[in-house]
């Protein structure tokens, strides 16, 4: 059996990649304790001397690859026509590689001062939000675009790995105020929506090339679970057929969980402010009646080379009837029905506030968020200014693993009832996306009566 190896590669990353994009750390709303939406940082909050907060539509996200890598690295323009420049790709990334993807839409959320007992306040809300994480490595990517020929007597891994899941979030909140403590408490029923994890335990697509005019041997122990997403691997004829279910974002009681936040605020006095939360405590989801797909086994064949770049920018010679026979009898994928379980990464925050005068102010925050395939840490610090009544204008510092200097901005207005901003945590990111290897960005609208 003759196969091109980088066509196999390709089936590989689009199984895992078929839903992935590209953590959602905030820092400049963590530092925002005045706007609504704080309060979903830390559900202590309710807006001081409101009684009614009604938060319309909010949308954040926070995209993020290691090293250098951007979206413009990814194409060049030859002769006119738009193609994946695979050289420049492979020249910025690193041995093992991540993506991380964060998504928040917030569709509405309403909170209520209770009448008679103003120091307790109760809000609803729903949200959808979207994680996913992945990683690759460096010798996935070359194999891909160089074939098997560079890796002559080596051993190399190409097996991609993650864990993409979304779902609705709909909240209850109660805080109370005791003297200069508010404390608050949410209970979150979380809704799947679909989800694509890979096999912590079978994670092996090893390729080793003999020295032997290119003999190639495959050695598979790879596994992906799959609800919403893909229903069937069909490797017959001439590659991957990948059957999607057809993605909607609606409601089902067979993938369902629950999730808790806790928050604390204290107002130290009328110039400084401190405050912490914990949230997604104990979030899971439970995928029930979900498919796993399951390669395990070992194949010798030829290795042809066929470039990376005739498959992904289009070669008219391309014949593939000749070149490939059958991918079935390499992965053999079987299909079964599982249950299994995702945990909602769970996020901490710390900050303060200190208002130097009426219309100036500094803050600090830590962020903590237990990850899939690392814990994330980072530090922030904005200054705040409100040259006139309607208008405040922030500029935010922040470090973390991956950069030691992030610049972010934020801008709020509200006139009368009506509060809206725009934030960022990375304001390259926001103001340049595709020239960026991190975006960050924070949007909503409130009326606060």
């Amino acid at each position: 059996m003759k196969l091109n190896i980088t066509f196999l590669y390709t089936c590989v990353l689009f199984i895992t990649a078929s839903n992935t994009s590209f953590a959602q750390q905030e820092s400049m709303l963590s530092q925002m304790n005045k706007s609504w939406q704080f309060n979903s940082i830390n559900p202590a909050f309710f807006p001081e001397e409101k009684r009614i907060a009604v938060g319309l539509p909010s949308f954040g996200v926070d995209a993020f690859h290691s090293g250098t890598l951007t979206y413009n690295d990814f194409i060049k323009n030859v002769n006119g026509k738009r193609q994946v420049d695979f050289e420049q790709i492979i020249s910025k990334l690193e041995p093992e590689n991540n993506i991380s993807y964060r998504q928040r839409f917030e569709t509405f959320s309403v909170g209520l001062r209770l009448p008679g007992i103003g120091k307790t306040a109760v809000s609803i809300s729903h949200a959808i939000r979207l994680n996913s994480n992945t990683s690759y490595t460096k010798e996935m990517v070359q194999l891909f675009w160089g074939g098997n020929a560079q890796f002559i007597g080596q051993t190399i891994q190409i097996a991609p790995v993650t864990r993409t899941f979304d779902w609705h979030e709909i909240g209850l909140n109660v805080s109370r105020s005791f003297g200069k403590f508010r404390v608050g408490g949410r209970i979150k029923y979380l809704a799947g929506i679909s989800s694509l994890i890979t096999d912590t335990g079978a994670q092996k697509l090893e390729v080793t090339t003999s020295n032997d005019i290119y003999q190639l041997n495959l050695n598979t122990d790879y596994g992906v679970f799959s609800s919403g997403i893909i229903s069937a691997i069909d490797t017959s004829g001439l590659g991957f057929n990948v059957t999607r279910n057809q993605l909607k974002n609606k409601f089902s009681g067979a993938n369902s969980g629950l999730a808790f936040d806790v928050g604390v605020v204290y107002n130290i006095n009328d110039k400084l402010t401190i405050h912490a939360s914990v949230l997604d405590l104990s979030g899971s989801i439970r995928w029930e009646a979900a498919n796993y797909f399951k390669s395990k086994a070992s194949y010798d064949f030829e290795g042809v080379t066929l470039p990376g770049a005739d498959i992904i920018n289009g070669a008219d010679d391309l014949d593939f009837s000749a070149k490939v026979d059958t991918l079935n009898d390499i992965f053999k994928f079987s299909k079964t029905t599982v249950d299994y379980t995702t945990a909602v990464p769970t996020r901490c925050y710390a900050g303060a506030r200190y208002e130097i005068t009426k219309r100036l102010a500094i803050a600090g925050s830590v962020f903590y968020e237990t990850g899939f395939l690392e814990d994330k840490l980072a530090f922030s610090f904005s200054a705040h200014f409100q040259p006139i009544k309607l208008l405040n204008v922030g500029i935010l510092y922040a470090a973390n693993k991956n950069k030691a200097a992030n610049i972010g901005a934020q801008i709020t207005l509200s006139p009368g009832p009506v509060q809206f901003f725009i934030a960022s945590d990375n304001l390259n990111g926001a103001l340049k996306p595709y020239g960026s290897s991190r975006v960050n960005f924070r949007t909503g609208l409130a009326f606060l009566m």
